[in-house]
């Protein structure tokens, strides 16, 4: 009997053992994603929307800065200095940054965000349709928030997108947000890409909308 009984238990200890290490296995393989998905993931949703709101917003309200005096002959064009302060403020209200474009370091932003502003398409990547000759300009994607204000275009130009290709062909104000954020974990760090734009023209009474 004694015989059977002591191959038996450790028989049992040798499967306890096997079943300890594989939940160990299992919970360092698994614990990492699920502070990932339980922490870091909704960090980054919520860094997502802020950071889309603040290029809509922007861009919304930098629309609205108008050159009264240009109005009142019927030219519907932004104030450029005026513009730009609203964006520089509402940017770096929005994200937290110094006078230098450097974060807090209390939040998801490690990294300085420069700002720059222009009024024309010139300087964007060019993308010529070989079939068509038609001519589309890319927005930047390196690090940073960039303001362009388009008073009254002369020709008609057409935007690409992280939404897809825009037709510019009245005022418009367009803010492209390329903010990198780091949440720890899996994909611990992630550019985040995001466009917001707003036009303004006359209306049927004369003024601007």
């Amino acid at each position: 009997m004694k015989r059977i009984i002591l191959p038996l238990l450790k028989r049992i200890e040798n499967q306890k053992g096997s079943i300890s290490m594989f939940i160990l296995i299992i919970m360092i393989v698994f614990l990492p994603f699920t502070i990932w998905v339980g922490v870091q993931l909704p960090e980054k949703i919520q860094a997502t929307y802020a950071i889309k709101q603040m290029a809509m917003n922007t861009a919304d309200s930098v629309i609205t800065r108008l050159d009264q005096a240009a109005l009142s002959h019927g030219n519907v064009r932004v104030d450029m200095t005026e513009g730009m302060e609203v964006a520089d403020l509402m940017i770096r209200g929005t994200l937290n940054l110094d006078a230098e474009g450097n974060p807090s370091g209390k939040g998801v932003l490690k990294e300085q965000i420069p700002i720059h502003f222009a009024d024309t398409v010139t300087d964007l990547e060019k993308i010529e349709n070989p079939a068509t000759g038609e001519i589309r300009y890319k927005l930047p994607d390196k690090t940073g928030v960039y303001v362009y204000i388009l008073n009254e275009p002369a020709n008609p130009v057409t935007i690409l997108t992280e939404n897809g290709p825009i037709d510019i062909e009245h005022t418009t104000v367009i803010v492209r947000a390329n903010i990198p954020i780091e949440t720890g974990g899996f994909a611990s760090r992630t550019m985040i890409r995001k466009t917001g734009v707003a036009e303004a023209s006359l209306n049927e009474t004369g003024g601007g909308s």
